[in-house]
């Protein structure tokens, strides 16, 4: 017979009643949770065939430029401060997301009539 081993006591710094939490967060969430209003146009939209390898491109490219947002980040906030540099990041999104919509292509996208 095997005995079972005994669970690691907890972290000195924690109360003992502290219970561990019951599972990890998973290391990065699917594109579909990120982006809800999005994911049923790329289904619609794209090929079953070539699916996978848009939502791939798409998460990559969402994750791609993380790394170079927070290089950039911490200089700008130290040369102009905080609250600047939140606002000019802010009004980058805006014009991003506007840039966006000037493409017919993402004006012509409809919801299907259930």
């Amino acid at each position: 017979m095997t005995a079972t081993p005994e669970p690691a006591p907890p972290h000195p710094s924690l109360p003992a009643d502290t219970a561990p939490p019951a599972a990890a967060p998973p290391p990065a969430a699917p594109p579909a949770a990120v982006t809800p209003a999005a994911a049923p146009p790329l289904w619609r939209e794209v090929p079953e065939a070539a699916l996978s390898r848009v939502s791939s491109y798409d998460w990559f490219g969402s994750l791609a430029f993380a790394p170079l947002g927070l290089l950039i980040a911490g200089p700008v906030a130290a040369r102009i401060g905080v609250g600047p540099a939140l606002t000019g990041c802010a009004a980058l999104i805006v014009l991003a997301s506007a840039a966006a919509l000037l493409s017919p292509q993402v004006r012509r996208v409809r919801t299907p009539e259930l």
